[in-house]
């Protein structure tokens, strides 16, 4: 098993609480790989999908890193809002070209990064 696992990227749903990195190691620890990483930090307290590269698929990461992807979230709100305002402010000002910065915790340098935020669906 350990020569396919040298071969194998790994979906995984992270859990609120760890580092993507805390995740790379677990996954070198359970499996014995030599190298691990990941195509996309998560934040600590976020969950969601995190894919992890073993040994030789760490070749693929920078077309991985490169791919579009989804994020879903909640937004709890402290008194009513109309539909309309929040809908307007979502177009206005979470669409587009955003710029974001990597979270503390993270290993990549923390530069401001130009990321395109293409829809927000109910």
């Amino acid at each position: 098993m350990k020569h396919e696992i040298s071969y194998s990227i790994i979906n995984l749903d992270k859990p609120a609480g760890m580092t993507c990195r805390e995740i790379d190691e677990l996954v070198k620890n359970k499996f014995g790989c030599k190298k691990t990483g990941h195509t996309g930090t998560l934040d600590f307290n976020a969950t969601g999908v995190l894919i992890v590269c073993c040994d030789e698929t760490l070749k693929a990461m920078p077309l991985l890193i490169g791919m579009n992807k989804e994020y879903e979230g909640s937004i709890y709100l402290h008194k009513d809002v109309p539909l309309k305002l929040i809908r307007k402010t979502i177009k206005d000002k979470f669409t587009g070209i955003i710029i974001q910065i990597p979270p503390v915790k993270s290993r990549v340098a923390r530069k401001s990064r130009k990321r395109n935020i293409y829809s927000f669906k109910k």
